[in-house]
């Protein structure tokens, strides 16, 4: 009785997230939707419009809270690279952290939180040691550029964030309490309260670091250890959370998210010693979202209002805007159809010192998407959008997806998927109003296609699935900043200015693997993950461009990630190698070693009736490995991290 209710989990849990992700064993006359609307039975789960589904010839990987839950004082970028092959560009531990997909800039991955677009518009992008993870129930990475899913920005792909309702009745809590070397200490605390009607969460954290790690100076005759000074950071947020359901399938939320950060700039290594050149930067980020999502009949849908507020300072600058966003979707049934639409509005209001003119902007966009299910095997999808921004002329994005299953069991499904796009990076503010009247910029232009293999073998003790993808992004007119011209002030140096480059090509293999076997009461998980990310520039801004046939600066051609995890009842234990390839600088033959780092973790879980006790020890860089992610700037050795959870 026991294997079969874990066969039939297993079988739940791999198909729920959406008829794109890469597997599933099910029987031919079964589809898709059934199987999703079957979940609805073992939790309460609100009417959603998730984008993915209609991008079924790509794929999305899902972190749910139970993944999330032992790790949850770790920030967003820290997690992603333990569990993916994503490339994050970081200038020191807890520093500016700048996410890669498949090649391609910070500024070429949207990242959402509940549907609201968390990029900074004055920046266009996110900072991922900015996002602490014990704030979110799931995070799912959808790879590939879909600006028709996902909106401008979307060239390389996704990043979303949830936050859920549980109405699991009574109340809860949830207390963590991490310290850690170099002076590292998180502390976070939810409160949960919930009734048939209503829940309210609420949920606090404080983290702060020192950073006051050794390193090898390389640029000494003799690389001798030093000390890093000028690195620390610390920060606090809350987020205050309320549900209202009416049925099982009307659901109204209220959100407010604020942070408060403050991190001092670790210098160069070669400024290690000069206190002249220390900075620190100051960062306030609100977020508040009001949304209604509702489902009668064949018709679902979502409307949302949301407003932010980043801002930064340095020095005595500023740099913020303000973000006002409404948005209104809908998604019916038609038999083997399933149809998407929807439009989006966002009004921003920058506040930025080194803006030449004040300009407020509009970004305004329509689309519809449509999901065709004509046989067992077959599923076919497509979209339109339509971005529309002040001053700027944007293409129209489409898509096209399908997937077929070419070979199926009882056990085993072989999967075949092919998908194309066409996407748009619309220039930020920084971009077209930094220092200069308006810059005439073109906007970035993606144009992807992808073709991907996924297979999958369900026991009732075992569980294996193997996904690869080869994808091919053109993109034309990559933003870059370069300097421009010579000031005779050596204090100033030059003016750096944003330009169209050319064209780059993105393109490369993915290959992942997971495979779980349970006995009783122990149960192993073996996971991995490969991506060869080939970068290179086809045209430059001036004949002769050094640049021109190379490899994108700080992007590795090869990363890899492997994950073995086993429990035992109340126990687990852990172990995560990370391999980075090489990279050059913007020298071309200024090259950094590749490096593996490697992390063990375990734990135990003490239980009394209703309230759990978990310990958790971790070493991370288990091996001291000293390393560079960006070019001089430190990483920190070995260090360790404890931390105590309690929960009921």
């Amino acid at each position: 009785m026991r294997q079969r209710l874990l066969f039939y989990s297993v079988l739940i849990l791999l198909y729920y997230p959406c008829a794109g992700s890469a597997v599933a064993v099910l029987p031919e006359h079964d589809t898709t939707a059934h199987v999703l609307n079957e979940v609805v039975i073992f939790r309460y789960a609100p009417p959603a419009l998730p984008a993915e589904k209609y991008s079924v010839g790509t794929q999305a990987l899902y972190f749910k809270s139970k993944e999330l839950a032992p790790v949850q004082h770790f920030n967003l970028s820290d997690y992603l690279q333990t569990q993916t092959a994503i490339h994050f560009k970081e200038k020191g531990k807890g520093m500016q952290s700048s996410i890669s997909l498949r090649g391609t800039a910070a500024s070429h991955a949207v990242l959402k939180w509940n549907g609201f677009n968390l990029n900074v518009p004055t920046m266009g992008e996110s900072d991922f040691s900015h996002l602490p993870l014990f704030f979110f129930d799931e995070v799912k990475v959808h790879t590939g550029g879909e600006s028709v899913l996902y909106g401008s920005g979307a060239l390389g792909g996704s990043i979303e964030l949830k936050t859920l309702p549980k109405f699991n009745g009574g109340l809860h809590a949830d207390i963590r309490q991490t310290i850690g070397s170099y002076g590292y200490t998180f502390t976070g605390a939810v409160l949960r309260w919930s009734g048939k009607r209503w829940e309210s969460r609420s949920s606090v954290l404080y983290t702060k670091a020192e950073n006051h790690y050794t390193f090898a100076n390389t640029n000494t005759p003799n690389h001798r250890r030093d000390t890093l000074k000028n690195a620390a950071y610390r920060n606090w947020g809350v987020l205050q959370e309320i549900y209202y359901r009416a049925g099982d399938k009307h659901l109204l939320s209220a959100r407010f998210w604020y942070m408060d950060f403050y991190r001092e700039i670790q210098p160069m290594i070669a400024m290690n010693d000069s206190p002249a050149h220390y900075d620190d930067i100051y960062d306030r980020n609100l977020r508040a979202l009001l949304n209604y999502s509702g489902e009668g009949g064949a018709m679902k849908w979502n409307v949302q209002a949301g407003y932010a507020r980043d801002k930064e300072r340095f020095h005595e600058d500023i740099i913020a805007a303000g973000k006002l966003v409404m948005m209104a979707e809908g998604e019916r049934v038609f038999g083997k159809w399933t149809v998407k639409a929807g439009l989006h509005g966002e009004y921003i209001k920058p506040d930025v010192y080194a803006y030449a003119e004040a300009r407020n902007e509009w970004r305004n966009e329509v689309f519809v998407q449509a999901l065709w299910n004509p046989a067992p095997r077959w599923m076919m999808s497509g979209g339109l959008r339509q971005t529309m921004v002040t001053d700027v002329q944007a293409p129209l994005t489409p898509s096209l997806g399908v997937s077929y299953i070419v070979w199926h069991t009882a056990t085993q499904e072989l999967k075949l998927r092919g998908a194309f796009s066409r996407n748009i990076k619309v220039p930020s503010l920084n971009d077209r109003y930094w220092n200069v009247s308006p810059v005439s910029l073109q906007p970035e232009i993606g144009t992807e296609g992808e073709v991907g293999l996924d297979y999958a073998y369900i026991r009732p003790a075992w569980f294996l699935k193997a996904t690869t993808s080869a994808y091919y992004n053109r993109i034309a007119d990559w933003i870059r900043w370069l300097p421009s011209m010579p000031i005779n002030s050596v204090q100033h140096g030059v003016i750096w200015r944003p330009q169209n480059v050319g064209v780059v090509d993105c393109y490369g293999l993915e290959v992942m693997a997971q495979a779980q076997r349970q006995w009783r009461k122990l149960a192993i998980d073996l996971s991995g993950s490969y991506a060869y990310t080939p970068a290179i520039m086809r045209e430059g801004t001036r004949p002769g461009d050094t640049g021109v046939g190379q490899q994108a600066a700080f992007q590795p051609k090869h990363i890899a990630n492997m994950v073995a995890k086993s429990t035992y009842e109340k126990t687990f234990l852990q172990a995560v190698v990370h391999y980075v390839g090489q990279r050059h600088s913007t020298d071309i033959f200024d090259v950094l070693d590749p490096y593996v780092l490697v992390g063990f973790s375990g734990g135990y879980t003490f239980e009394f009736e209703e309230l759990f006790l978990s310990l958790m020890c971790q070493v991370n860089n288990l091996f001291d490995a000293d390393y560079q992610n960006m070019k001089n700037y430190a990483m920190p050795g070995r260090n360790y991290m404890i931390t105590l959870r309690l929960n009921f």
